[in-house]
């Protein structure tokens, strides 16, 4: 789990890990990816807007490494057609970015966990 935001990246690896998930959470995308130069994730959940390495970005060099480990990418910014046109660029060559997740798909309850995926907003290209 990558997140510039310590309280989404400890929240949802809080999550992940009350459902039997082994997480690791990072607020600096450039030390996740010292550890995954080493380790090779089972998945890659990671916010899109972050500063020096966006989510992006450290989706495209972990497919390098590691061509079959799927990418969850999320962001709270929202519809925005700067975001949606740079994934789009990216579609035909990186597998398993989920950018439809760039749209409100789960609240975040610390109490309860997440709340069900919106209805048609999760599809994998």
């Amino acid at each position: 789990m990558v997140d510039d935001e310590p309280h989404i990246a400890v929240t949802l690896s809080e999550i992940l890990e009350r459902r039997g998930y082994l997480t690791v959470w990072f607020t600096q995308p450039v030390a996740a990816l010292a550890l995954m130069e080493a380790y090779k994730p089972d998945l890659l959940l990671t916010d899109f807007t972050m500063p020096i390495l966006d989510g992006l970005a450290l989706a495209c060099r972990v497919k390098v490494m590691y061509p079959d480990c799927p990418v969850l990418m999320v962001s709270a910014i929202g519809n925005d057609p700067q975001i949606t046109h740079r994934i789009s660029q990216y579609k035909s060559r990186i597998w398993g970015i989920i950018s439809e997740c760039l749209y409100p798909t789960f609240h975040v309850n610390p109490a309860f966990g997440l709340s069900t995926i919106g209805k048609n907003e999760l599809h994998e290209s």
